[in-house]
């Protein structure tokens, strides 16, 4: 564990602020938890506490929704609520130079129904936070570090302990990290200009976080562009992207690289999150990424956008026009008000070979993708009105062959994307044919789909 000290600096009032990344941290903290609790009578409870909290965090009020979700990680793992769970730890800069020191911010994100003063202990120091109240605390990681000498650059996890719990708060350390964002935000190459301006936003703009960036990423991968050690081509991988109206993420099978355009077509999933999560959720959450890892499995580039009215039209001309990507079949896949966006592929020139829509918030437009070989589920714990809703929209459809509808017992708005998505794939499957075996590096062929271990 990290030995470090720390100096503390400040008390001030008015602590209790929840923004959309302490909502996003929970999310991610219950969709780990779901998938490790077997025992059905913890889902059961924490099923309508995490709808509670959903539906809080779509009306933009974090506080509440954290307390809901927090509540919730208690009924999954077994335990009880206590006031340390409120606490938020926040770097008021999440850049350092190396061997300077950071401000961490102690606040909270609700006020707890038991309003207990609360035990923090951070680098070589304890410290009483009170209710309602913040306190900011000097730590400089290298005082306790020597290694860090040697590698002078890290995303590092700080490690904390509220109450009786370990936390982590998030600190980058990176040489002149404020002016190479600057210098990537004047970048001449496109993406790595994106990366570096982006960064600037986040930077200026703490409280739009809606998930923790791992920024040393994000500025190696953009130096690499600008430098030209790497062509957009080459990368399996790119964290951020715009592209006119849209904001997305999105990933390359080892055939979808190193040439532009690739010798051939790919298929191409697109999946358009819930507003809540951002463009990450298909990568962290919703099953711990394992949208992202199906997509991979089955060698299909993958992208995650951000929900906007165009998102999906301008992902589409980013992969054709500037990635140069031939498109052999398109797949979507869409989350609650995320499907609405979703819904959109109808109207692209290119016909999508399957669709899955789960727990739509707009099921009344699903009626134009009736030609369509359609996926659909909805949580049996989700609203009562939602829920009508799809189930009406699946008995006018009717039985058909090429449309599945799946009611997902003992969940809700959220975890019913990580419960559907055995059957999503299984679902695709039978509609997008096998990728052709690539010859292995190593002599032979290798299978493109290897098991996919959704059951496991």
């Amino acid at each position: 564990m990290l030995a470090v000290f720390a100096l503390l600096v400040a008390h001030q009032a008015s602590a209790i602020q929840a923004t959309a990344l302490d909502v996003g941290e929970r999310l991610r903290a219950i969709d780990v938890l779901w998938a490790e609790t077997l025992a059905l009578d913890r889902r059961i409870a924490a099923s309508p506490l995490i709808q509670e909290g959903v539906v809080f965090a779509g009306a933009g009020r974090n506080s509440e929704a954290c307390e809901f979700l927090d509540k919730a990680a208690a009924e999954l793992a077994g335990g009880e609520v206590s006031a340390g769970d409120a606490v938020t730890l926040r770097f008021s800069s999440p850049v350092v130079e190396p061997g300077k020191s950071a401000e961490l911010r102690l606040g909270w994100a609700y006020l707890p129904s038991k309003p207990d003063a609360v035990s923090v202990a951070v680098a070589g120091r304890t410290v009483q936070l009170l209710p309602g109240r913040s306190v900011t605390v000097e730590v400089n990681p290298a005082w306790g570090e020597p290694d860090l000498a040697l590698t002078p650059e890290i995303g590092y996890a700080v490690p904390t302990t509220v109450g009786t719990k370990s936390r982590t708060a998030y600190l980058t350390i990176l040489k002149g990290g404020r002016q190479r964002i600057d210098t990537l935000s004047r970048a001449t190459d496109p993406q790595a200009r994106d990366l570096g301006l982006e960064l600037q936003r986040l930077l200026a703009e703490p409280l739009t976080w809606t998930h923790e960036t791992p920024i040393l990423d994000w500025v190696y991968v953009g130096e690499q562009l600008d430098q030209g050690r790497k062509k957009l081509s080459e990368l399996a991988r790119l964290p951020f992207a715009r592209h006119k109206q849209t904001v997305f993420r999105a990933e390359f099978p080892r055939q979808a690289r190193g040439k532009t355009p690739p010798p051939d077509p790919q298929v191409v999933l697109i999946a358009v999150p819930s507003p809540t999560g951002g463009e990450s959720s298909f990568f962290e959450s919703y099953g711990r990424g394992r949208v992202a890892l199906e997509a991979e499995r089955r060698g299909w580039v993958f992208v995650s956008v951000r929900s906007s009215p165009s998102a999906l039209e301008d992902a589409l001309e980013w992969l054709q026009q500037v990635r140069g990507i031939r498109i052999r079949h398109l797949v979507v896949m869409g989350h609650g008000q995320g499907a609405g966006v979703a819904l959109s592929a109808a109207s692209l020139p290119i016909k999508p070979a399957a669709a899955a829509i789960l727990a739509p918030n707009q099921a009344s437009f699903l009626r134009e993708w009736i030609e369509l070989p359609l996926y659909l589920s909805v949580g049996l714990g989700d609203g009562g009105r939602l829920r009508a809703s799809v189930e009406s929209l699946a008995r006018e459809i009717g039985e058909r062959p090429d449309f599945r509808f799946d009611q997902i017992p003992n969940c809700e708005h959220f975890t019913v994307v990580a419960e559907s998505i055995p059957a999503v794939f299984e679902f695709f499957d039978r509609f997008v044919p096998p990728i052709l075996p690539e010859p292995d590096p190593d002599g032979g062929e290798s299978c493109s789909i290897p098991p996919s271990g959704l059951d496991s």
